[in-house]
């Protein structure tokens, strides 16, 4: 399954924005910060209803379906969105876990791989992918992907040495 620690915690965020969609939408995140995801759905439904061009609402209920294991309906949602906005990394990546989700691997290493063109130093985005490679059993590409995260300099590299060292085992085995 996916590893929410390390999801995109700004996928559902609040909008600076006085409309009464806008409104609703940021109740809904309130909601879902305060872990009433159900609650937080029925808002972000009632903004998709209200407003279609509202797409911030097709990113956050795709997102609640994805954190709900409805990896194929939240696509749906993704895709829209997607379709509709400028912020492609944080969809690229929501649309690569769903994929992950349905054991489609193929498609979720070419989704993380769109992410990543958008944000190359992202290193949540590079481990993931790590992650998605190494269910495909490509350990030297996961290794190559470790090694481009080590080389940023972060402050993660005890984290990825580890994780380097784990998928050389896994070569060995």
């Amino acid at each position: 399954g996916i590893n929410y620690a390390q999801t995109n915690q700004n996928v559902i965020v609040k909008v600076a924005n006085n409309s009464k969609t806008a409104s609703l939408y940021n109740q809904g995140v309130n909601l879902f910060i305060t872990g009433k995801k159900t609650e937080a759905l029925a808002k972000f439904d009632a903004c998709i209803d209200k407003d279609k061009s509202f797409y911030k609402s097709f990113l956050a209920k795709g997102y609640l379906l994805l954190l709900d294991a409805h990896y194929q309906e939240s696509l749906d949602y993704f895709y829209t969105y997607k379709k509709n906005s400028k912020d492609k990394a944080i969809v690229n990546e929501c649309i690569a876990e769903a994929h992950y989700g349905l054991e489609d691997y193929m498609s979720a290493i070419a989704s993380i791989d769109e992410a990543i063109k958008e944000e190359p130093n992202n290193i949540r985005l590079l481990r993931k992918k790590v992650t998605f490679l190494i269910s495909t059993t490509r350990y030297n590409e996961a290794i190559q992907n470790l090694n481009t995260a080590i080389a940023k300099n972060t402050s993660q590299n005890d984290i990825l040495l580890e994780e380097r060292a784990a998928v050389k085992i896994l070569i060995k085995d």
